[in-house]
């Protein structure tokens, strides 16, 4: 694995980190440590490709029971993203916000269906 090791370069390192304490002490005193290390894997650390951001969320709602669900979805996934809604010719933005996660768009359209969900 030494061909891994560049300069700034993030490794993962999965192995054994062994730590025995030695030989008998005086109470107070501190005993000689023997720290053994055993890499099984090391591989480079690849990050995550950024997701897009949504800054907020406009979803149409047509029956209450949309409204309890999307509050339970609000709880699980806390964010910084607003959320407008709109029933009947009207429009309103919840006090509450939720994750501004690209991810969560298909949950949404599961409870509202997919033409009832915009992002800001």
């Amino acid at each position: 694995v030494q061909q891994l090791f560049e300069s700034d370069t993030v490794l993962v390192v999965k192995g054994r980190v062994r730590v025995r304490e030695r030989g008998i002490v005086a109470p107070g005193e501190e005993a000689p440590v023997d720290v053994s290390v055993s890499a099984n894997e090391v591989a480079r650390f690849e990050a995550a490709a950024e997701r897009p951001v949504v800054t907020g969320w406009h979803i149409e709602v047509t029956q209450r029971d949309q409204i309890d669900r999307l509050a339970a979805l609000i709880d699980e996934w806390p964010g910084d993203a607003p959320v407008t809604i709109y029933a009947r010719g009207r429009a309103q933005r919840l006090p509450r916000t939720i994750a501004g996660d690209v991810r969560l768009r298909p949950e949404l359209e599961r409870i509202f269906g997919g033409g009832s969900v915009r992002e800001a």
